[in-house]
């Protein structure tokens, strides 16, 4: 995970076993995004705060946020796990 200070934002990188669609899920503290794997390797998603986190970010400079990534392999089950991202921004 590599953080923006600058922006605010992190971006998560996911190993995958094999070719399939990579989703951020949206919910109250972070926007959703999304990402295709054609191959095995590592994808990159990018972690916003929205709402109370983007409020919280703007004046204490961090904020925590739960962000659940779902990988659907090509032909498979989908498969989910929440990860715990730290975003700080500079004022």
């Amino acid at each position: 995970m590599k953080r923006n200070k600058r922006k605010g934002t992190a971006k998560l990188t996911v190993s995958v076993p094999g070719p399939g669609d990579i989703e951020l899920a949206q919910g109250k503290t972070v926007k959703g995004d999304e990402a295709r794997a054609d191959d095995a390797g590592e994808a990159t998603l990018t972690v916003k705060a929205k709402g109370k986190a983007k409020k919280k970010l703007s004046s204490k400079g961090k904020a925590k946020v739960a962000a659940d990534v779902t990988y659907t392999p090509d032909g498979g089950q989908p498969n989910t796990q929440t990860a715990s991202v730290k975003l700080s921004k500079k004022r």
